[in-house]
């Protein structure tokens, strides 16, 4: 059954560990607590023993754009998603009931923000957009795609979401062997084309600096050991990037649209975007989504307030992958 080999389900897996930050901020964001999402288990299944669940659960099939379009599934218990439901309902999850198919609605809204966030997450390795194409949310026993049936096995993530004050939940995520090895191929490409950078910057750093030093790779590094909780000075030879510049944007949303609604655009035309009211906005620095923060009026212009920000290490990782 296996299709992938060991390496191959590290590299994944580590992909995989590195989205959990974005899984985290995008649960957050919908259900307004503070939340920890934690790669627990790795590795592939048969089908078969996922044909023969009969309990009942909560998953949301969905599918991304081009070449991620096979469907995944991304699936809670019950127990767990009478939890969920009651914090996508604005509650506190302490006092959860009974779930049933006519109260989907809010926590298929969270669901699908969480679905956002991990393509946001895969945009940011492949350094192009990447588009939530179908989410539909179900109660009910697993149903798998169609798509699952032409392999006998399925890879599965399987996560620990961790929230102050209660029982930690967990999740499954599902997706084919097809879409295994597509998200594979970006993981190595992103690693590939990183060390190339690194190489290349080992190579200049080695050059002679102006007053007769030498740089070798630890006084010129496109990605400097950064502590944020110390206030240290920045590696040496870093300076000699801090004037490159850099296109900042703020993203408030997207829309995608046939062309005859665009064509029939004109003044007074109202474009519903796919961000909720309140929601945080995008910060993006050369394409790359850095932070979130909301809209703020300084004067006679628009500002953006910081709420949400990377890491200082994962910033310049992002920043060393734009094209």
């Amino acid at each position: 059954m296996p299709e992938l080999l060991p390496k191959e389900l590290d590299t994944l897996k580590e992909l995989f560990s590195n989205v959990c930050s974005t899984l985290a901020l995008s649960l957050s964001e919908q259900i307004n607590q503070m939340v920890e999402w934690e790669l627990i288990a790795f590795n592939e299944i048969p089908v078969q023993s996922l044909l023969n669940r009969t309990e009942t659960v909560l998953s949301t099939t969905f599918s991304l754009s081009q070449p991620y379009s096979s469907e995944a599934i991304l699936w809670f218990s019950e127990r767990d998603a009478t939890i969920l439901s009651d914090l996508a309902a604005g509650h506190e999850g302490t006092e959860p009931t009974a779930l049933d198919a006519t109260q989907l609605e809010p926590v298929s809204t969270t669901l699908r923000g969480v679905v956002r966030g991990f393509a946001n997450a895969i945009s940011n390795v492949q350094g192009e957009t990447v588009e939530v194409e179908s989410c539909a949310t179900l109660l009910g026993p697993l149903n798998l795609p169609p798509v699952f049936a032409l392999s006998e096995g399925a890879v599965q993530a399987q996560f620990s979401i961790n929230i102050p004050g209660l029982e930690s939940l967990d999740a499954t995520l599902l997706f084919t062997p097809e879409l295994a090895r597509t998200l594979l191929n970006i993981a190595v490409e992103a690693e590939e084309s990183l060390s190339g950078e690194e190489s290349e910057l080992t190579t200049a750093g080695s050059a002679s600096a102006g007053d007769g030093e030498t740089l070798g790779l630890e006084g010129l590094s496109i990605l400097p050991s950064f502590d944020p909780n110390k206030d240290e000075d920045l590696p040496r030879g870093i300076s000699l990037l801090l004037d490159i510049p850099l296109e900042v944007t703020v993203e408030l949303g997207r829309v995608r649209m046939l062309i005859r609604d665009v064509l029939e655009l004109g003044a007074g035309s109202i474009v519903e975007l796919d961000r909720v009211a309140g929601e945080p906005v995008d910060l993006l620095v050369n394409g790359k989504l850095i932070a979130k923060g909301e809209v703020v009026v300084i004067e006679d212009n628009f500002g953006i307030r910081v709420t949400e920000i990377l890491s200082p290490e994962e910033r310049v990782t992002s920043l060393g992958k734009a094209s």
